[in-house]
């Protein structure tokens, strides 16, 4: 299919009118008016960076999902796989799923640059964790949102979907025990002057939400064996039972707030009233 005719009957391009309207009424009507650094706090991209994307995690991840389930949906109805030689079938998908991954992946990035912009800071490797980790689970999702809609009805699972995903990655700031949250994907805190994500907080989710990812493949993998059938099943509930264990195991222990990394930022202090601080 060429690259217009995708676009044309891609469910992305018709969202993107939707998700471009959020992020201007977003940045325009809250974060533009509201955001104010911490009292005396320098410069700090990854501070600038981690308080816009506390309110994309879950749109980003809800979009992934639901447009993904819809884009499966449609490839059932029109009844492509019966068409198209079984060695084509990730392709397949793949090429389906581009115009959504780039519309989930859209509503991470831009924000992220105009707070930036507006914020006149420059952005730094630090400040590109969080953004990887969204970016990586948005696409796991979006594995999961299309593995979803393969095996339901084609208008159910994208609403049902959509909305499930956005309810349990938003209330992640509520949920209690504290792992759930450490695992929904949404990096519950603001990183202050010279904070970082660890490394564990970040691979934590990430490990998680691929680990189901890799599952539902695994679980809708079609096959003419018979034989072959258990085993992929088999596989699934292992990979699944392994990643959430190992994911749990890593974030059981932590308190409200996720491990962070301090004074990766060296700084100088002069002056006594006011005493200012800025970093190198």
């Amino acid at each position: 299919m060429k690259l217009g005719t995708r676009l044309r009957v891609s469910s992305a391009t018709w969202a993107v009118p939707v998700c471009l309207g959020l992020i201007y009424l977003y940045f325009f009507k809250s974060f533009k008016e509201d955001f104010k650094p911490p009292t005396g706090q320098p410069e700090y991209a990854p501070y600038v960076v981690s308080s816009v994307l506390l309110s994309f995690y879950a749109v980003s991840y809800a979009v992934a999902s639901g447009l993904s389930a819809w884009e499966a949906g449609r490839l059932k109805r029109d009844q492509v796989w019966k068409l198209s030689p079984v060695r084509f079938r990730y392709r397949i998908a793949w090429e389906s799923l581009l115009p959504v991954v780039a519309v989930a992946w859209v509503l991470i990035l831009v924000p992220v640059c105009m707070a930036l912009v507006q914020e006149g800071t420059a952005p730094d490797a630090g400040s590109m964790v969080l953004v990887l980790m969204a970016l990586v689970i948005s696409l796991a999702h979006c594995v999961i949102g299309f593995c979803i809609g393969t095996i339901t009805p084609p208008h159910l699972a994208p609403p049902i979907l959509s909305v499930a995903v956005f309810y349990a990655v938003s209330a992640a700031w509520s949920y209690e025990p504290f792992w759930l949250r450490h695992l929904s994907g949404h990096y519950a805190t603001d990183l202050l002057f010279g904070e970082l994500p660890t490394t564990s907080s970040v691979v934590a989710p990430v490990a998680f939400i691929w680990a189901i990812a890799a599952a539902a493949v695994l679980f809708c993998t079609p096959t003419r064996n018979r034989r072959a059938r258990p085993l992929l099943w088999t596989a699934a509930v292992s990979v699944l039972i392994a990643g959430t264990y190992g994911s749990y195991s890593a974030v059981q222990e932590w308190g409200h707030t996720p491990p962070l990394s301090c004074g990766n930022v060296a700084s100088i202090c002069a002056g006594q009233k006011p005493r200012v601080t800025t970093g190198e």
